[in-house]
C-alpha cells in the first residue's frame, strides 16, 4: 500500500487521481508559458493537499495554508522516485519564498523552478496510487483538431498561436496528422507569390503531407503503449477522439 492509501486507510480513485494530475499538468503549462509563473504550480499545491486533508480528517475547520498542508503533500510525495529529503527540502524552499513578498525577475524564476520539480514528484506519486496506469491517465484532453475542410493557413496560424508541432486531423474513415514540418515543406517549395495560394489549399486537398496517426484505446496499459515519435491517439471503441498521449506524458 501506497503512504496515502495508509493515512486514508482507502484508495484513492481513479478519477481523483486522474484529476489531480490534469490540475498539475495545467498548471505546469501555464508556468511553463511564463518564466516567472510560479503561482498557478502554488494554487495547485494548495487545491491537491486540502482535497487529501478532507479524505483524511473531513472539513477543515480553518482556512488550509500551503504551510499547514505540508505533511498531507508529503504523503503523495514518498510514492515518487525522488530523494525524499531532498524533495522536502526544497518544498521547505517554496514555502519560505512563498511567504515572501511578490517575486519579480531572478527569484520569480527560481521559485518556478523549484515549483516545476515539486510537481512532477507529486504527479509520480499521485501515479503510483494506480495499480495499473492507463492511457486514459496520461493523456491530454480537449485536443484541437483540423477539419478537412479548413485552409492550410488556418491550420498554421493555429499551430503558431498554440505552439503545436501536429494537429489531428479525421479523413475518410481514419485519423491523421498534419505536421509543422510539412506546412513548412509546402511553403519553401514553392516560389514566394505562389505562397498564398498554397495556403489557400484545404486540408484535404493535401492528403500526401498527411501522416496516419497511431490510435489506442483508453484502457491500455501504459506500460504497453508504444514509445511514440508522433503523439498517440486516444480513441473509443467507435473511434472518437478521447485524447492524445505525446512522449512527455509517458516520461
Amino acid at each position: 500500500m501506497t503512504a496515502v492509501q495508509v493515512a486514508l486507510g482507502r484508495d484513492l480513485s481513479r478519477e481523483q487521481v486522474r484529476g489531480f494530475v490534469r490540475d498539475l499538468r495545467e498548471a505546469l503549462a501555464a508556468s511553463l508559458a511564463d518564466s516567472e509563473g510560479y503561482m498557478p504550480l502554488i494554487r495547485s499545491f494548495e487545491r491537491i493537499g486540502r482535497h487529501v486533508r478532507y479524505l483524511k480528517s473531513g472539513p477543515p475547520i480553518d482556512y488550509l495554508t500551503l504551510a499547514r498542508l505540508r505533511d498531507d503533500l508529503a504523503l503523495i510525495v514518498a510514492e515518487s522516485s525522488g530523494d525524499r529529503e531532498r524533495l522536502q527540502a526544497l518544498f521547505e524552499l517554496i514555502l519560505e519564498a512563498r511567504n515572501h513578498a511578490v517575486h519579480q525577475g531572478g527569484a520569480a524564476r527560481q521559485l518556478r523552478s523549484w515549483g516545476v520539480t515539486y510537481a512532477l514528484a507529486l504527479q509520480e506519486g499521485l501515479l503510483a496510487n494506480l495499480d495499473e496506469v492507463r492511457a486514459e491517465d496520461v493523456m491530454v484532453t480537449n485536443v484541437i483538431v483540423a477539419e478537412p475542410w479548413h485552409l492550410l493557413r488556418d491550420v498554421r496560424t493555429n499551430m503558431l498561436a498554440n505552439s503545436f508541432s501536429w494537429i489531428p486531423v479525421r479523413l475518410d474513415g481514419k485519423w491523421w496528422f498534419l505536421q509543422d514540418v510539412a506546412i513548412a515543406r509546402i511553403l519553401l517549395t514553392v516560389a514566394p507569390a505562389e505562397r498564398r495560394s498554397a495556403l489557400d489549399r484545404r486540408v484535404e486537398d493535401a492528403r500526401e503531407y498527411l501522416r496516419e496517426a497511431t490510435r489506442v484505446g483508453p484502457t491500455d496499459r501504459r506500460a504497453d503503449l508504444p514509445i511514440p515519435q508522433d503523439p498517440l491517439l486516444v480513441v473509443d471503441a467507435e473511434d472518437h477522439l478521447l485524447g492524445l498521449i505525446t512522449a512527455y506524458d509517458l516520461l
